[in-house]
């Protein structure tokens, strides 16, 4: 049986998480349904780099 360390194992999640975030941050800004109506009730989207700001990329 393969034994895996707890760091191995969250260090896996977070690598899935951090691809998966980095997709759709790809395509931020890009149109989908119901844009208009969001940025009419809440404004435009902060900035990624304005949201993750005190966490880094990391």
């Amino acid at each position: 049986m393969h034994e895996r360390t707890v760091d191995q194992i969250l260090g896996q999640s977070w690598q899935s998480w951090q691809s998966y975030a980095q997709e759709k941050i790809a395509h931020t800004g890009e149109d989908y349904p119901g844009r208009d109506r969001g940025i009419e009730l809440f404004g435009e989207p902060a900035p990624f780099e304005e949201v993750v700001a005190p966490f880094g990329a990391e």
